[in-house]
């Protein structure tokens, strides 16, 4: 990006959305992550944690959300590679740790909100979307709505046991960037802005 060009918000993941490489699925999450910076740019601002209980120092600071979803990510490749996941299904897990914590502002629903706006924006260009293939988009929206794993809202809840092994990346991916006492230290360093200006990033804030 040239000098003296402002970033948007979504551009922070640039380096994440170039893991992905079927064009449909990176198009899709970069479609939501843009929808975002006025649908809901608390997501840009946001600590991980707002009771600071939980994830790192390093997360829980203005803008720290977005550094827990890089790190969540990080450890999601790894642990694709580890399972000897197709590059599909590494797709799929780098879309879904991207857009897990997109409503997080919902508390108690964030999950399940953050998985019916993706569904809604999938659904709304169906004819375009549709070729990345029924299987792979279900995954994408499943994973996001289990990603809380044990404590995943009753509605969708299930035995840990019967996850399906994507399904169970996903959600320790999650865990395990969330947590303050395994050492990420490449990521705890990462130079993230503390939060974008911008009135866009004002609107639409539930």
């Amino acid at each position: 990006m040239g000098k003296g060009v402002k970033m948007r918000p979504h551009e922070i993941f640039a380096p994440e959305l170039e893991l992905i490489q079927d064009d449909l699925i990176r198009e899709l999450v970069a479609e939501v992550l843009q929808a975002l910076e006025t649908a809901n740019g608390y997501f840009y601002k946001a600590p991980a944690s707002s009771s600071n209980k939980w994830h790192p120092s390093c997360c829980n600071v203005k803008s720290g959300l977005l550094r827990h979803v890089k790190r969540a990510v990080g450890v999601g490749v790894h642990l694709s590679v580890a399972y000897g996941f197709s590059q599909k299904e590494k797709d799929v897990v780098v879309a879904a740790l991207l857009l897990h914590d997109i409503w997080k502002n919902d508390f108690k629903k964030h999950a399940s909100r953050a998985g019916q706006y993706v569904l809604d924006i999938i659904s709304k260009k169906a004819e375009k979307y549709s070729a990345i293939g029924v299987e792979s988009l279900a995954m994408i929206v499943k994973g996001i709505r289990l990603h809380m794993g044990l404590w995943t809202e009753s509605s969708f809840k299930k035995p840990i046991k019967e996850y399906e092994l994507i399904e169970l990346v996903i959600y320790t991916a999650d865990y395990i960037s969330s947590r303050a006492d395994i050492g990420m230290l490449r990521q705890d360093t990462c130079d993230l802005p503390q939060e974008f200006p911008g009135e866009d990033l004002e609107k639409g804030v539930a």
